[in-house]
């Protein structure tokens, strides 16, 4: 509200703000004691979750008791270097029909989404940043295989392990596993004679020690054994499946909330109450100074209300971070895993997809905040979005959009073209 450059606490000490800074510090933190004391402000939130699901697009389905609704992006096009993504809020949520278990029934030999067989709460096992270059990788393997993983590859997908679905060339972090069966959480990987030199043992080791940590067993056969015993090679193989519990037997596998193959996703409503009154106290004594005091300890107070919520989340009613340790200065720098970005702000400019987390969360109803014509929130020191808990999600800026998006946006937010132009000028070329 000073416009004073710096960041605190160093800006006290500037040689040309330090005094003025330091002054306003006292007088805020006075007040503070006073507003905590005579409890000038009361605060108020409201949380809800929601299985959900992308389209493997732009769109996220949530799963209400009153049906589905449908939250939608738009994702950047402004230019990038060659294999830099070009991201939508929407990439940071599981990809599928429904929230259940169909990512595992899918064709083995289809190149695997970024997001599929992912532990926890829908998360990706491919690297969202390195998946481009991964993919074209993989597709080449599949499209050149050793003879090895050629025979071994036939003889898994006519399902002669006891009808279990195998994926090859299947990305996984930064890795591409030869073969994986993500309902038994089992890799085979196919090792030719390159993996007896030194420097491949031990990048195999850090593999497979990465691969075990997120709960698969590798299982590692040489191009001999495949071609000379073929059939020992299967017995390992199907013995080893036999000993893996299914993925459909863990009701926590990847839902914080329990559920198979689930992924979730959040929203957030909190205000302070009580700031308009002493606003228009000080309003009345023309007192300009103490009034913009009190609003921006508002807005300081709601935003600390978010940020302490958003932990409570992450290790206790969400609880995807039960184990989460972080020092404030941590916090402040968002080193936490998972997102909450607000609609009407870089990553999501459309204000309108406020209404949709009103009439979920009962806003208005539940804790005071109503919306202007505008969908600006009232009281002004409101703050409301969505929960991601995606380990690899981030705020981006989406930038530009042309005329096609704004056209497809319009079409799926059942707008007029001029409507959506409305609400998204800012962000139009």
């Amino acid at each position: 509200a000073w416009e004073m450059p710096g960041r605190f606490p160093e800006v006290l000490s500037d040689k040309i703000f330090g005094v003025e800074a330091t002054r306003l510090f006292n007088d805020a933190q006075k007040m503070v004691k006073q507003l905590v004391k005579e409890k000038w402000f009361t605060a108020d939130g409201v949380i809800g979750f929601w299985p959900a699901s992308s389209n493997n697009a732009d769109t996220v389905t949530l799963q209400t008791d009153k049906g589905e609704v449908q939250l939608e992006s738009l994702r950047q096009q402004i230019k990038k270097a060659v294999g830099q993504p070009s991201f939508s809020l929407a990439d940071f949520i599981m990809p599928g029909p429904s929230p259940q278990t169909d990512w595992i029934l899918g064709d083995p030999a289809k190149a695997p989404s970024r997001r599929e067989g992912e532990q926890k709460s829908g998360y990706q096992w491919a690297d969202l940043m390195t998946y481009p270059l991964l993919k074209k990788y993989a597709e080449e393997k599949r499209s050149k295989p050793t003879q090895a993983e050629d025979v071994l590859w036939k003889l898994v997908k006519t399902k002669q392990l006891e009808g279990h679905k195998f994926r090859r060339q299947h990305i996984m972090g930064t890795y591409i596993a030869d073969l994986v069966c993500l309902d038994k959480r089992l890799v085979v990987e196919i090792d030719g004679l390159i993996h007896q030199l030194p420097e491949n043992i031990e990048a195999d080791e850090i593999r497979t020690k990465w691969l075990n940590e997120q709960g698969f067993k590798v299982l590692r056969v040489t191009n001999e054994q495949v071609l000379n015993n073929t059939e020992e090679t299967l017995h390992l193989i199907s013995s080893t499946l036999n000993s893996q519990p299914s993925i459909k037997e863990n009701p926590d596998l990847s839902s914080p909330s329990g559920g198979q193959g689930a992924d979730y996703m959040g929203a957030f409503a909190v205000t302070i109450h009580g700031a308009k009154k002493h606003i228009d106290l000080f309003a009345a004594d023309l007192d300009d100074y103490n009034k913009i005091l009190v609003q921006i300890l508002a807005d300081r107070f709601v935003e600390a209300f978010a940020e302490c919520l958003h932990e409570k989340v992450r290790k206790e009613y969400w609880g995807y971070e039960k184990n989460e340790t972080l020092t404030n200065e941590q916090m402040i720098r968002e080193e936490y895993n998972g997102i909450r970005p607000a609609p009407g702000y870089p990553a999501c400019p459309d204000h309108t997809e406020k209404i949709k987390l009103f009439e979920l969360l009962k806003v208005t109803e539940n804790i005071g905040i109503e919306m202007t014509e505008s969908l600006a929130m009232n009281p002004p020191a409101s703050v409301c979005g969505w929960y991601i808990a995606h380990p690899q999600s981030h705020y981006f800026g989406l930038g530009k959009i042309d005329k096609d998006q704004l056209k497809d946006y319009a079409k799926r937010k059942g707008m007029s073209l001029e409507e959506a132009e409305k609400w998204l000028r800012p962000v139009l070329e």
